[in-house]
């Protein structure tokens, strides 16, 4: 779908500098679910939600819920991250939202980052570098 950038909406707005952020984590597979929540925990992130599914996620959001950051699995049944994050975009949801996925090359890397509406990339297993990484990126952490 090259071209057509109306509904490939990146998180507009800088979240907002507080002590203390949230995050969500989208995995299909409660252990990587917990284990990358653990990770964002020791990378200093203290508030942290998961979902099992995009569905999950969406339902969080449609309840109030907001979060600075998203760690969107791209594989899971049903609504996919590529479905679910097209989902989150057209209601609105600004959030970061950084895709995790198992090994890929870097043009897939590359086409992702150019055609979704993401913020960032980080290939499995995930590390707690990884994570200070992208946090310090985006300003979510000194």
């Amino acid at each position: 779908m090259e071209g057509q950038s109306s509904n490939k909406r990146k998180a507009t707005t800088e979240p907002e500098l507080h002590t203390e952020f949230n995050a969500l984590v989208v995995e299909q597979n409660v252990d990587v679910r917990l284990a990358h929540k653990e990770l964002l925990r020791l990378a200093g992130i203290r508030t942290c939600d998961t979902a099992g599914n995009g569905q999950e996620a969406v339902n969080l959001h449609l309840s109030g819920k907001r979060f600075d950051l998203i760690l969107m699995d791209m594989d899971m049944p049903d609504d996919d991250g590529f479905v679910t994050i097209n989902k989150l975009r057209s209601m609105n949801v600004r959030s970061l939202i950084v895709s995790v996925s198992g090994p890929c090359s870097q043009d897939i890397v590359q086409r992702l980052l150019k055609e979704m509406p993401i913020d960032g990339h980080c290939t499995k297993p995930l590390t707690v570098q990884m994570l200070e990484v992208v946090l310090h990126k985006f300003g979510l952490k000194p």
